[in-house]
């Protein structure tokens, strides 16, 4: 028997490996297939306790992605320094 929280982090895992490759079509069969990964589109999973939507504010197709899944635009890192959004540092095409 497999145990809950083994499952959560392993799913987080795979989270953060598609969201880091900025592979759509991999972050899609996830989130289709494990309906539980929407859970963490708005966590703070990466560098600078950031969520995803910011990790990939240059990429056009990850962003949009993400919103129709029902990633927030508006969600901000969780750093102690001071939080930072999707639109602190995308580029100027981007924004």
């Amino acid at each position: 028997m497999t145990d809950a929280s083994t499952d959560q982090s392993q799913l987080a895992q795979r989270f953060i490996r598609c969201v880091s490759a900025g592979d759509p079509a991999a972050l899609t069969a996830l989130l289709t297939a494990e309906p539980e990964a929407g859970a963490l589109l708005d966590q703070p999973l990466f560098s600078f306790d950031a969520p995803a939507i910011v990790v990939v504010r240059d990429n056009p197709k990850m962003v949009d992605l993400l919103l129709a899944h029902g990633a927030d635009i508006n969600a901000r890192s969780q750093w102690w320094a001071g939080g930072f959004g999707v639109l602190d540092h995308a580029s100027a095409e981007v924004a």
